[in-house]
């Protein structure tokens, strides 16, 4: 199974790099950047830029039923019960 991601980056115009837990990629443009089929399913955990570059680090997505509704770690649903 291969997916994509966020078809929103597709606006980029200038070169895409992401970076994955398993090493980074180079795109053209964010349009090619979304046209890549990746192996695991992404979120867009940060966006920043490197001189001429944006760069895209990714993160898993966490699989639908996880009760893990906040990306910080240290917020629990139970703080202050």
């Amino acid at each position: 199974m291969t997916y994509k991601i966020d078809s929103l980056i597709g606006k980029i115009k200038c070169p895409v790099i992401c970076v994955t837990d398993s090493g980074q990629m180079e795109f053209e443009n964010g349009e090619e950047a979304v046209k890549h089929p990746f192996g695991k399913s992404y979120r867009i955990e940060s966006i920043d830029t490197d001189g001429t570059q944006v760069v895209l680090k990714l993160a898993e997505k966490l699989p639908d039923g996880d009760v893990s509704w906040s990306d910080d770690p240290n917020v629990s649903l139970f703080d202050g019960a």
